[in-house]
């Protein structure tokens, strides 16, 4: 797996790999992630949205 074919995909701010599994983190929308990955031979997607508190961090910790 190679977390290059995501990583300059618009919206990604994070992508890594381990084994057969890339991470990726977006920031809005998944929509160009989603086309890169239908290109990209994948067989299985896993979303999760943001904690609450991680939420709230990343609020207060971002320049107003």
């Amino acid at each position: 797996a190679d977390p290059a074919l995501f990583a300059k995909v618009r919206g990604v701010v994070e992508a890594a790999a381990s084994d057969q599994i890339v991470d990726v983190v977006v920031k809005g929308s998944v929509e160009h992630v989603l086309r890169a990955a239908a290109d990209a031979r994948v067989h299985r997607i896993e979303s999760h949205e943001a904690d609450l508190d991680d939420v709230f961090l990343e609020f207060y910790r971002s320049p107003s």
